[in-house]
């Protein structure tokens, strides 16, 4: 049995299958994938996740481990290579289109700075700085993944209301 799911599931594009992290009892945290039609998930041999994030053609799983370290998994051979110019400040926000980058928030204090990390080479590049209209009482943003086409909210700590909508390609 699962005591908790650690990171945000991902659907595959065939909308049958789900990658997820989680934990089992006495256990590290692993990621799996699960068919509906199946009794039971079957592990990717991923471990030590603490963050993950499924790209949205299903072919890549790109993962924090609790030791700081980032990684991008081929899933159909499930070879992982390193990515560099990440910390662990920063929170995973989303894939860009050719799966070349990932969109990561930098920090949450107010501006929220958006990078865009190129995952061969480290390199970051500012993409955006969001905030609120009116930055009274805000003392924190956070820029979240939706599974609609690439789009991202952020939400204010102030009032736990999206103020925008912009999406990163």
């Amino acid at each position: 049995a699962m005591d908790y799911v650690a990171s945000d599931p991902g659907w595959m594009p065939d909308s049958r299958t789900v990658v997820f992290c989680g934990r089992e009892r006495g256990k590290t945290v692993n990621c799996l994938t699960r068919e509906l039609s199946a009794a039971a998930p079957q592990p990717l041999g991923i471990d030590n996740v603490t963050r993950s994030l499924l790209s949205a053609d299903g072919r890549f799983l790109f993962t924090e481990a609790g030791n700081g370290r980032f990684q991008v998994t081929t899933l159909a051979d499930r070879t992982t290579v390193d990515v560099k110019g990440l910390t662990s400040e920063d929170q995973l926000v989303d894939w860009s289109t050719d799966n070349r980058s990932v969109f990561v928030q930098a920090s949450r204090l107010v501006p929220a700075r958006v990078d865009r990390v190129d995952l061969q080479t480290g390199t970051r590049t500012a993409v955006k700085e969001l905030a609120p209209p009116s930055k009274a009482g805000v003392n924190a943003i956070m820029v979240t993944q939706t599974m609609a086409g690439g789009m991202s909210t952020g939400t204010a700590e102030r009032s736990r209301s999206c103020w925008w909508c912009l999406g990163f390609r």
